[in-house]
C-alpha cells in the first residue's frame, strides 16, 4: 500500500520500507487508539473529565520514556511503538478504572472466536494478495472485505447483521432508497 501510494520520485524504495514499518507500529495500536474516545467519552458523561486527563498526562510520559528508549533500538519505529504502548496504558487504565466505578462494562461475546479467526483469515488472505501488484491488492480490498462479511453472515455473527443495517441506514440517507413501481 505504502509502495502503491507514494513509491515514485524522490520516495525512494528505502524510504517506502520505513513507512510500511512505523505504520505496522501504528497499527499495533490501532484498536486502542480508537477505544480510547470512548472511554473519554464515559467519563465526561459522569461529569468527571479530571480523571482522564490525570490518566493522558501519564501516558504522555509513558510515550516520551517510552519513544526516547525504544529510539535508541528501533530508530523511527520505536516511536511508533511507544505511542501504540502508551495508547494502550490509557485504554488499560481508563477501563479498570470504569470498572471499579460503575461495574462490569464490556464482556466478551461468544462470537468473539469466530470474528478473532475470520480476522485472521482475511489477514492472511490479504498478505497472500500483496505480494502480489500493488495495485491489485489495494483494488481486492473489497472484495475481502465483502467475503469477511458473507462468512459472518453464513456463520450468523450478530456483527454482520450490525454492519448490513447500518450500511442500509447510510444508502437510505444519501438516497438509495428503492423506488416503488
Amino acid at each position: 500500500l505504502i509502495d502503491l501510494l507514494f513509491g515514485r520520485g524522490a520516495f525512494t524504495p528505502d524510504a517506502v520500507q520505513a513507512t510500511a514499518l512505523a505504520l505496522m507500529g501504528y497499527a499495533v495500536g490501532l484498536p486502542a487508539f480508537s477505544c480510547a474516545r470512548s472511554l473519554v467519552s464515559a467519563f465526561y458523561a459522569q461529569e468527571d473529565t479530571r480523571t482522564p486527563v490525570k490518566v493522558a498526562t501519564l501516558c504522555l510520559t509513558m510515550n516520551i520514556g517510552l519513544g526516547y528508549l525504544l529510539m535508541q533500538v528501533l530508530g523511527h519505529v520505536g516511536l511508533a511503538l511507544a505511542a501504540s504502548a502508551s495508547s494502550w496504558a490509557n485504554v488499560l487504565l481508563l477501563g479498570s478504572m470504569l470498572t471499579r466505578r460503575i461495574g462490569p462494562w464490556f464482556a466478551f461475546r461468544s462470537s468473539l472466536p469466530a470474528v478473532v479467526g475470520l480476522s485472521a483469515v482475511l489477514l492472511a488472505g490479504c498478505y497472500m494478495t500483496a505480494s502480489g501488484s500493488p495495485l491489485m491488492a489495494v483494488a481486492l480490498i473489497p472484495a475481502w472485505a465483502m467475503a469477511f462479511f458473507l462468512a459472518a453472515k453464513a456463520f450468523g455473527l450478530a456483527e454482520a447483521y450490525l454492519a448490513i443495517e447500518g450500511l442500509a441506514r447510510l444508502g437510505s440517507k444519501i438516497g438509495l432508497r428503492r423506488r416503488k413501481a
